[in-house]
């Protein structure tokens, strides 16, 4: 029984372990801020047998203001 606690803690400190390295990384990589030329949105439309429905997608997703898309 002391063995299957032992190895019950030591999966779970593990487990702890992973868990604060990938909270460190997370923060990390949070604090850096995106170029300014990688601000693009890249759109793509799903279109098959749409044709009815592209008539005024088209033009919605062309008026978009305040985004960079291609």
């Amino acid at each position: 029984m002391t063995a299957l606690l032992a190895v019950a803690l030591t999966l779970h400190a593990g487990v702890l372990l992973v868990l604060g390295a990938n909270l460190l990384s997370f923060a990390r990589n949070r604090r850096r801020p995106l170029p300014e030329a990688d601000r693009r949105v890249s759109v793509l439309v799903p279109a098959r047998n749409e044709e009815d429905n592209l008539k005024a997608l088209l033009p919605s997703l062309l008026a978009q203001q305040g985004v960079d898309f291609e």
